[in-house]
């Protein structure tokens, strides 16, 4: 097992002595990994917010997780007509699958969701798979030997390795 996450909004709850610029109930955001609880030094915190609601805490979160899909496109060398597969469709899959599909790309998603269609009808996309299912049929849409660019936005393992094998020779995970 490994620690999911790398990055957290947080509220505080305390603050030792020595803080003087934090408050219980200031929202931070840390690279701390996904839990409940954590504690970490002040130099740990990113960015501190006071007095926002939690549709704000939302829009802050959702915010960091575009700037890593866009990221990992800006890293990977994307460019509009680039095969993508984005595997798992959680927050930052979610979050990469708009921005390709928003450069005019049409990205090629696999996911465990049962029913992503609540989520799906949001983003363009050119094949949906259930990775669930046995034996993933995933058809390049333009008759490449591999994706060119694969987004892993999951933890698993098995996850790593399916993308391994479905990038095409040069393509970038």
């Amino acid at each position: 097992p490994r620690v999911v996450g790398y990055c957290n909004v947080a509220e505080v709850q305390s603050v030792g002595s020595a803080i003087d610029d934090l408050a219980e109930g200031d929202i931070i955001l840390t690279h701390q990994s996904h839990r409940s609880d954590f504690c970490c030094s002040r130099e740990d915190v990113l960015i501190l917010v006071k007095n926002i609601d939690k549709a704000s805490q939302n829009l802050l979160a959702m915010t960091y997780l575009y700037h890593l899909g866009y990221s990992a496109l800006l890293d990977a060398g994307y460019k509009p007509g680039f095969e993508v597969v984005i595997i798992g469709l959680g927050a930052l899959g979610f979050a990469s699958a708009s921005l390709v599909a928003a450069s005019g790309g049409s990205p090629i998603i696999l996911s465990g969701r049962k029913d992503a269609s609540h989520i799906m009808r949001y983003v363009p996309f050119s094949q949906f798979v259930n990775k669930n299912q046995s034996g993933i049929a995933y058809q390049s849409v333009a008759d490449l030997d591999g994706a060119d660019l694969i987004i892993n936005t999951s933890d698993s393992w098995d996850d790593y390795e399916l993308g391994l094998k479905m990038i095409r020779r040069g393509g970038t995970i």
